[in-house]
């Protein structure tokens, strides 16, 4: 599901807002949170269910890690945190790279070894990184104590899954747990519908128009050039990639300020 869907823009976004907007007025705390919750574990799942059957269990070790890792304290469980990192890195590697390792060694020692294509889960390198983020607060006593129900809506929270930023959950937690007052929200809520406007205009108006045209890569990083261009002396990027990126961002920022966890507060 896309940001720019009708799906999501006509369907599942007015669903989530009126419903938020409701249990913050009556409802209480946890029944907002619970909300929050399960529209981001369907949003994460809508188009391949199965990735809940990883995302469920890494998060839980992480939390179950995390918590050992708060308790031992700056002073112990180095050992404990190189196995929570290495956990996370090999899903990570796994889900992007295996099917790249094993076509790469088929055509080096001319082998038949086949795996079926692996459906990379969405927006797994944001959700590893923050995990880890966590992992190395929770050693360096920098993170907030949490159950694992808020966890989980850190990790899941559908507005920066896609797009990032990478937050902490530090930062993230005390706004799930602020009741926000009518000043407060609606002045979250004018800076949401901005934000939403200019990434629905980037993505659908710009990123469109710009399709079909390119800008040229600096030769500053030209490891990466010779990659993407597999030898050339010029390489170019699509302009509505670009666009399409920001645009997104965009989407992710406006999100969370309406539902009161903005990534970045606005100075």
């Amino acid at each position: 599901m896309f940001f720019n869907s009708s799906t999501f823009l006509f369907g599942f976004l007015p669903i989530v807002l009126a419903g938020f907007f409701l249990l913050e007025r009556t409802g209480s705390l946890l029944a907002r949170q619970a909300w929050l919750l399960a529209a981001s574990l369907v949003f994460y799942a809508w188009s391949n269910s199965t990735v809940l059957a990883l995302f469920l269990p890494l998060t839980a070790i992480n939390y179950l890690l995390g918590s050992r890792l708060q308790r031992s304290g700056s002073n112990g469980g180095k050992w404990l945190l190189v196995l929570a990192v290495g956990i996370n890195v090999l899903a990570l590697c796994y889900f992007k790279y295996a099917n790249f390792f094993v076509t790469n060694l088929n055509a080096v020692l001319q082998t038949n070894l086949f795996i079926e294509k692996i459906l990379l889960p969405l927006g797994i390198s944001f959700i590893t990184f923050m995990q880890i983020a966590w992992l190395v607060a929770c050693r360096r006593g920098e993170s907030v104590p949490c159950s694992y129900f808020e966890f989980l809506l850190f990790s899941a929270f559908f507005p920066q899954i896609v797009s990032g930023p990478i937050v902490y959950q530090r930062e993230t937690l005390p706004q799930f747990r602020k009741t926000r007052t009518p000043a407060e929200r609606s002045a979250d809520i004018c800076v949401g519908v901005t934000l939403f406007t200019m990434g629905l205009a980037k993505k659908v108006l710009v990123a469109e128009l710009a399709k079909d045209s390119a800008f040229p890569v600096p030769h500053t990083d030209q490891i990466l050039a010779e990659a993407i261009a597999s030898g050339k002396k010029d390489v170019y990027l699509s302009n509505d990639s670009h666009w399409g990126s920001i645009g997104h961002k965009l989407f992710a920022d406006a999100l969370a300020d309406h539902l009161g966890a903005p990534a970045q507060k606005p100075e």
